[in-house]
């Protein structure tokens, strides 16, 4: 926040105080200012790495400042699908979160290396959250492309780094390929 004051040199050497008044914003009741619905999954901004301030030059000194990704929370945060269709006919999801950061990222890179943990014989819930919500991105690709050719993945390369603490025969089952 900002706010201009005038006061004399005379005040500015000596202090003295002044009582000003400013209008602020109140964090939303349901999602207490983060942006997100109620029992989202959230986790550290990246921007920030969960400190909510992020530092940065301006000539000699070494300033703070909010950081603007989470809003100065340290936290971010990707919704479940909601499985509303809202993707099916326009190839782009309805749910306006740090999700539609990772849709242009996903279509910018070369390849898609993911590394997880298995618990419980699956995926953790953040992960199959993101993996969901991609359901927006074949729908783009099956927009654009005629049906014979839907499965046809072109130069798109990913690579699945999974570790799991437990042993089983099918401890990988949901990870693998069908």
């Amino acid at each position: 926040m900002r706010l201009s004051v005038t006061i004399s040199f005379e005040e500015a050497y000596l202090g003295g105080r002044r009582k000003v008044s400013y209008r602020s914003l109140a964090a939303c009741e349901a999602c207490s200012g983060t942006g997100a619905n109620p029992g989202s999954d959230m986790r550290p901004c990246p921007s920030c790495g969960g400190q909510g301030e992020v530092m940065y030059n301006q000539g000699l000194l070494m300033l703070k400042r909010l950081c603007t990704r989470c809003r100065g929370t340290g936290r971010v945060a990707v919704d479940g699908c909601r499985e509303c269709g809202g993707c099916d006919e326009t190839g782009e999801c309805v749910i306006d979160d740090e999700m539609q950061r990772i849709y242009g990222l996903l279509r910018e890179a070369d390849a898609i290396i993911v590394a997880t943990p298995i618990f419980f014989y699956t995926v953790p819930a953040q992960l199959k959250a993101v993996i969901d919500r991609c359901q927006a991105a074949w729908n783009r690709r099956k927009l654009s492309k005629p049906r014979e050719q839907w499965k046809n993945h072109g130069s798109g390369r990913g690579f699945l780094i999974a570790v799991g603490a437990t042993r089983g025969a099918r401890l990988f089952e949901s990870v693998e390929p069908g």
